[in-house]
């Protein structure tokens, strides 16, 4: 038994997660913005990983948009978003007793909706026709309004007049922003 290390390189971030397999806790984790610069980040980010861990991991798997560069710098296997969700859930699941659920991810690039039950997802749905209501664009606005990314969901959260939103790519700007607040 030894350790489990997760990493996940989307259009926006680099996530990782090292897991005691014997204990099953989080014993390391990060979150880094890549501001485009996801080669660099991941190189950082290993060198990170071999200082604090030298004598390596058990077993290393990576998702999202940006796998094959992980995959390309180190040894990792890579897996799409949708199969990692699945069967970390199913894990979940089996632990908890629950026969089913969903999972709701808003990525930087898509957005998808998972059924999962104790095996494994069973479907999904995702957009396929913008990315407006994404990950990415949500970031960017927060970031062109100056507000810390958690800041703006705790306010996206509260709102109690929220603007509607569709299956359809749309954006709407407000010229003045009390008229969504």
């Amino acid at each position: 038994m030894g350790k489990l290390l997760g990493i996940d390189l989307g259009s926006v971030s680099l996530d990782a997660v090292v897991i005691d397999e014997k204990s099953g806790k989080k014993i390391f984790s990060t979150y880094t913005r890549t501001r485009g610069r996801a080669r660099q980040k991941v190189k950082e980010l290993l060198k990170i990983l071999y200082k604090k861990f030298p004598e390596g991991f058990e077993y290393a798997l990576v998702t999202g948009s940006g796998k094959e560069v992980v995959t390309e710098i180190a040894e990792v296997k890579g897996v799409n978003e949708i199969v990692a969700h699945g069967f970390a859930s199913a894990q979940i699941l089996k632990e908890r007793g629950v026969e089913k659920t969903s999972i709701i991810e808003i990525g930087g690039q898509d957005s998808k909706y998972i059924i999962i039950d104790q095996k494994g997802p069973i479907d999904y749905v995702m957009n396929e026709l913008c990315a407006a209501g994404t990950g990415a664009f949500i970031d960017v606005q927060a970031d062109r309004l100056n507000i810390p990314i958690k800041e703006f969901a705790e306010m996206a959260y509260r709102t109690e007049n929220a603007p509607s939103t569709t299956g359809r790519c749309r954006v709407k700007f407000y010229k003045n922003p009390s008229a969504v607040s």
